[in-house]
């Protein structure tokens, strides 16, 4: 599948996301290069035999004897917080489908010095191709915000959990900390929602109102026909437009004409005509992962992520409840 010039990656996979992971690998081409490949149940036994690899049942093993510059982690739920603060301590970059942690405790373990930046959940919409071209698009639409943010996958294409935190990571450089999240949860069987953001299925409609005025608005789904993102914020400044390939930024005059005349072209900045709207679950993967082969990983940002959890995990609460719930106070018990 790849030839021996590659970066070296060990793949840890399981029967759900074992389709992926072969894509992705044939995508990254002689970019990467397998030297292991195990997972916890059967559904790794197929891409070893395409590798020509044997399969390991054991992360730590695989871990120690092959030894990698990536460490591909494509489960539906995150291996142990300790392996993976391992693999991040030897210098491997890991590569998570899923958020690898889910409470406080994961996050802060994932976070100390030996660890930050080196364990990295994909692909991010603050990574993809439309959201990377739009210059500087935080300060371009002043607070407070009005932010709408549609992520829908096909199944297998990311959890609830995943389009959750990554929607909330992307609204979180618009907008404060929500005060309130009032979520709405559609289960097709009528089950209340799970006690645990990892076992989270089904369409979430979210409202959440933040102290500076700013609102947040979030339609996740991870059943849906097709898979893309979607994100549209309104501030005093300007509109901004971003899909996976492609941005729009409207920036708003500081006398608007009261006749309703359209913008000059001039205060317009969008993606080339040729760019897609959107981009492939597979490719934006692989595009997110080839960012990252010829230069250090981002700097972490554990504040960030820590919001964003709470955020999450009061979208969880809402649901059971059926009332708003206050990030403010899950952080504060630290959740």
């Amino acid at each position: 599948m790849a030839l021996p010039d590659g970066v070296e990656v060990a793949i840890w996979v399981d029967a759900s996301r074992a389709g992926v992971a072969s894509a992705v690998l044939d995508l990254m081409g002689t970019a990467v290069r397998p030297i292991a490949v195990g997972g916890p149940n059967g559904g790794v036994d197929e891409l070893a035999k395409t590798l020509g690899l044997s399969a390991h049942r054991d992360l730590r093993k695989l871990r120690v004897d092959a030894p990698a510059a990536f460490l591909f982690v494509a489960t539906a739920s995150a291996p142990p917080t300790a392996e993976l603060k391992a693999a991040a301590a030897q210098d491997t970059v890991v590569l998570a489908l899923e958020p690898p942690f889910s409470d406080a405790a994961a996050l802060d373990a994932l976070s100390t010095p030996d660890a930050a930046g080196r364990v990295i959940l994909l692909p991010r919409f603050e990574r993809c191709p439309g959201f990377l071209a739009a210059a500087d698009p935080y300060a371009a639409i002043g607070r407070p915000a009005q932010l709408h943010m549609s992520s829908r996958g096909r199944p297998g294409h990311g959890s609830i959990f995943a389009r959750a935190f990554d929607a909330w990571r992307t609204a979180l450089g618009f907008v404060e900390l929500p005060e309130t999240v009032d979520a709405a949860f559609v289960e097709p069987s009528g089950k209340a929602p799970p006690d645990a953001v990892t076992r989270w299925t089904g369409p979430v409609s979210v409202l959440a109102r933040c102290a500076d005025g700013g609102v947040v608005t979030l339609d996740l789904h991870d059943a849906a026909p097709d898979t893309q993102r979607r994100l549209h914020v309104a501030g005093p400044d300007g509109h901004l437009l971003v899909t996976d390939g492609r941005y729009r930024l409207i920036h708003t005059p500081p006398s608007p004409a009261s006749d309703g005349a359209p913008h000059d072209e001039d205060d317009i900045d969008a993606s080339p005509a040729d760019a897609p709207e959107h981009v492939s679950y597979l490719d934006l993967i692989a595009d997110h992962w080839r960012r990252l082969l010829d230069r250090p990983p981002m700097p972490a940002n554990p504040s960030l992520d820590r919001l964003a959890l709470a955020c999450v995990h009061a979208m969880l609460l809402s649901a059971r409840t059926g009332q708003p719930e206050r990030p403010d106070q899950l952080l504060r018990t630290g959740v």
